[in-house]
């Protein structure tokens, strides 16, 4: 009998572990110890000369049920964010849930925590990035977004584990977790922004851990967890033109519209919820 209690109990604490938001705090939070990593993010203080500091024009209250925003994709309709979850929620510009939320990912909870971490959205495809190994595809099927397969990476991509994705006209980019690059997801090229411009003495972008990325026709935004700035390249030439620093704490994601930049903003499970900053982009 007692073995079967402790059985019992100990499926009981595994599926607590593995299944619930709590478990995996436990999990990676506290046993693992790789939870917020309280990342300077006072741009001031980073290895870049500021272009100058962004205010916040609008700060919108996301919804409760949104825990820890990572990708972020926006246009004129909709806003949508997906969690390190590997949910996707579909919201109004007020921060309203405009439809039902999504599961992207399949399996127990601890297995898709921090999987998915970019994605993008074009001609009713969504796509996303993150420790997958692939881009993973998703399209809306009467409300929910199911799977519709997904693409192969260039082989010297397979092992990198990516922050962002965007469409830069009819290139797929993405950046990963090893510093100021940008990956070509379709041929495998791999661009490394030229930051010399905005260095400070002595300092190295290599510490820069950069978040997302997103794109309009005239230029490639990128965006830093740590010392939080927006970078934006020329994709021309592919220099850093400009460098903002913003307050929105570690953001993770970035998107532009009609000259506004959106910042999804991480935080920790029982974190108060942080809202989308938007800020006004100087022309």
């Amino acid at each position: 009998m007692k073995k079967a209690i402790a059985a019992t109990m100990l499926v009981v604490v595994l599926c607590v572990l593995t299944s619930t938001r709590l478990g995996v705090f436990i999990v990676f939070d506290i046993f693992g110890d790789i939870g917020s990593d309280n990342l300077p993010t006072d741009p001031a203080q980073g290895p870049l000369v500021l272009s100058g500091m962004l205010d916040a024009q609008e700060r919108i209250p996301l919804p409760d049920s949104l825990e820890q925003g990572s990708g972020l994709h926006v246009d004129r309709q909709h806003i949508y964010v997906s969690t390190d979850q590997a949910e996707l929620f579909t919201l109004t510009h007020t921060g309203a849930e405009a439809g039902p939320v999504s599961r992207l990912l399949g399996g127990l909870l601890i297995l898709r925590q921090g999987r998915l971490e970019g994605i993008a959205l074009r001609e009713g495809q969504l796509l996303g990035v993150g420790e997958l190994g692939e881009v993973a595809a998703w399209r809306n099927d009467e409300g929910r977004w199911r799977s519709a397969g997904a693409s192969a990476l260039p082989d010297a991509l397979n092992d990198l584990e990516f922050t962002g994705i965007t469409w830069s006209g009819d290139d797929l980019l993405a950046t990963t977790d090893n510093g100021l690059e940008i990956w070509n997801l379709g041929t495998g090229d791999r661009r490394e922004p030229d930051i010399s411009a905005f260095l400070r003495p002595g300092r190295n972008a290599g510490g820069l851990l950069i978040s997302g990325i997103t794109a309009n026709p005239s230029s490639i935004y990128l965006i830093t967890e740590n010392y939080t700035s927006i970078l934006r390249v020329d994709p021309s030439t592919w220099r850093v033109t400009d460098v903002w620093g913003i307050d929105a704490g570690e953001a993770s994601d970035i998107a532009v519209l009609d000259n506004l930049a959106y910042v999804t903003v991480d935080h920790n499970y029982f974190d108060p919820r942080p809202p989308l900053v938007v800020y006004a982009l100087p022309r």
